[in-house]
């Protein structure tokens, strides 16, 4: 019975030392501050130094680096460029 006393007083379990929480602030401001937070977190982090740029035709995105053979940020881009290196090596050969 005391618990539901509790959550109906308005009263956040997750509430800060100002007794706002994440939930009570704009959407907007609290996923761009957690998105700069990631951002710094992961520039001076550990995986700063596998973080590439796409080798994709006309992409202009990056990705961290998990496996020694990833060259693209997605399987998109990636197709892209081997269909573009076959383009090119068949026109090679006709030309």
């Amino acid at each position: 019975m005391r618990k539901s006393r509790f959550r109906q007083s308005g009263a956040s379990a997750g509430a800060g030392a100002g007794g706002c929480s994440s939930a009570d602030r704009a959407p907007v401001p609290a996923a761009l501050g957690a998105l700069a937070h990631d951002t710094a977190a992961l520039l001076t982090g550990p995986l700063a130094a596998d973080l590439r740029a796409c080798h994709g035709p006309g992409c202009v995105l990056f990705f961290v680096k998990d496996h020694p053979r990833r060259e693209w940020c997605g399987p998109g881009c990636g197709n892209r460029a081997r269909a573009a290196r076959h383009y090119h090596r068949q026109r090679g050969h006709s030309a």
